[in-house]
């Protein structure tokens, strides 16, 4: 098997978009993102076996005050049911990034939590599981394909679906808004909500960067209540998925109601683009599940439109500086405890 970069972005999307392991965060244009948007240094990685593309991976180089070492969102994108495939892709990624001086190799592909056989590959190959996840863990996904509006309905809980039809007889205005201004309002919404709630965010400009540069598959939908934003929503829609990245409402009394309707607006979109499914990504653990926890709140509004948890493994890592990954190690370790309960 040979590994080298990869410069065009057709070979590149043609092959990721088309995979059953499709995720945004290998994309081409989220490689633009990190590279443009955040500045980051980025690498394009095929994987040819007899000169048919079997597998791509982009990584990303990550800057810690211990050091530099590479992360792979949601990467490598290959067949992970072929065995041979698998452990040849990830020893050459392995090895790539061992001459290259990083101190740990980070990846995370969307394996299912039950897929023991696939998940043992990267304990065997020397992986150790990160301290906590990276992209979310435990989503709540709903299948939308083929679906009407009314039976889409009809799989939401009771009081969820009462609370969307009394959203539809007020008088909110529902869209999709390519304005900056408009989605600025958004992140301050958000960027408010974080520090009342201490829930760990990105920065405003990292939101502010995507809106620019992913404008291909990245859509803000608002809720607009007497010409004010009252709730809105970032939503993702490649592959065969759409996914509810971020939302936030307003102290409003009318966000709540409002924040179903930009969720229904979104979920009736993704549906005209033909995608499968709809991700609601992050909910709360069973045992977690009551008011008493942070994140119950958007759990059970996620919840509310009906549905069934997706598990992931857990961000698995490749130690190449033991020293300084420990120190990392401590960091995120700290950094867990601070947030615990908000995802």
């Amino acid at each position: 098997m040979e590994i080298k970069e990869i410069k065009d972005k057709n070979i590149w999307e043609e092959f990721v978009s088309l995979s059953s392991y499709a995720y945004f965060n290998q994309s081409w244009q989220w490689g633009e993102f990190e590279r443009k948007g955040l500045g980051k240094k980025i690498f394009r990685i095929g994987f040819w076996d007899r000169e048919k593309l079997v597998a791509v991976c982009l990584c990303v180089e990550e800057i810690s005050r211990f050091g530099k070492f590479i992360y792979c969102p949601r990467g490598p994108i290959l067949r992970w049911e072929d065995r041979g495939i698998r452990e040849s892709v990830v020893r050459l990624l392995i090895d790539y990034f061992r001459s290259k001086k990083y101190f740990c190799l980070r990846v995370d592909p969307a394996i299912l939590k039950t897929k023991d056989d696939i998940i043992n590959t990267f304990y065997n190959l020397g992986f150790r599981d990160a301290v906590n996840f990276i992209q979310a863990e435990r989503v709540w996904i709903l299948d939308i394909e083929g679906k009407s509006e009314e039976e889409l309905m009809q799989g939401m809980r009771k009081k969820a679906r009462y609370t969307l039809k009394q959203a539809m007889k007020k008088d909110f205005d529902v869209g999709i808004s390519s304005n900056l201004e408009e989605f600025k309002t958004f992140v301050d919404i958000l960027d408010d909500i974080s520090i009342k709630k201490n829930f760990p965010t990105v920065s405003k400009d990292y939101l502010i960067q995507q809106f620019k540069i992913l404008g291909d598959f990245f859509r803000f939908f608002y809720a607009k209540y007497q010409d004010e934003i009252v709730a809105g929503g970032f939503f993702s829609f490649y592959g065969n998925e759409s996914a509810y990245l971020r939302g936030a409402m307003s102290d409003n009394p009318s966000s709540s109601e409002a924040s179903y309707l930009v969720q229904w607006e979104a979920i009736k979109y993704a549906q005209e683009l033909g995608m499968k499914r709809h991700n609601f990504w992050g909910v709360a653990e069973d045992k977690n599940y009551h008011p008493g926890y942070p994140a119950f709140g958007y759990s059970k509004f996620k919840k509310g439109f009906g549905g069934y948890v997706e598990e992931y493994m857990r961000t698995k890592d490749f130690v190449y500086n033991m020293v300084k990954y420990r120190m990392l190690r401590l960091n995120e370790g700290y950094r867990k405890i601070k947030y615990r309960g908000c995802n």
